[in-house]
């Protein structure tokens, strides 16, 4: 623990600020919703109702989605990192206004569209200590792949 807090306590605030100003779009967030078809006139008529307000992307995601897993979660695909978001809909989802409605999108497993609840750009204090996390990984792990080990060979006479 004293080696730990010792190299953790050495991770300065310029290289916390570094940190966070070269990789300021891969830390933030978004909510995502999503819906998947397996046809896309349905994930067509699906997005032209929630846009029009006649339906609710919540209670279609649950009835119509064929995503059985978010379809629990009325279609929530979670609180995702800009990186754990698809490179084919990245750009899409982040450049939107909360509340927008996106697709359909021909993605692996059907035809899916967005519902976009929140993008989140966190500030560098928000951050501070989840980054000071990120560098003492990255320190250990740089340490342990510049480390020898060295075991001692047994012989068989001995």
């Amino acid at each position: 623990e004293a080696i730990e807090a010792a190299l953790r306590r050495n991770i300065s605030e310029t290289e916390i600020a570094a940190f966070f100003e070269q990789n300021r779009e891969t830390l933030w967030r978004i909510d995502l919703y999503g819906l998947r078809t397996r046809d896309k006139a349905e994930a067509e008529d699906i997005a032209t109702r929630v846009r029009s307000g006649t339906a609710n992307f919540h209670l279609e995601a649950m009835t119509r989605s064929r995503d059985e897993e978010t379809a629990r979660r009325g279609g929530y695909l979670g609180r995702l990192w800009r990186p754990e978001v698809p490179e084919d809909i990245r750009m899409a989802v982040f450049s939107v206004d909360p509340g927008e409605v996106l697709g359909p999108f021909s993605m692996r497993h059907g035809h899916e569209i967005f519902l976009v609840a929140r993008i989140i750009e966190p500030t560098l204090e928000e951050l501070r200590e989840e980054i000071r996390d990120r560098l003492y990984m990255k320190l250990v792990h740089d340490i342990a792949a510049r480390a020898v080990v060295f075991y001692p060979v047994f012989s068989e006479e001995g």
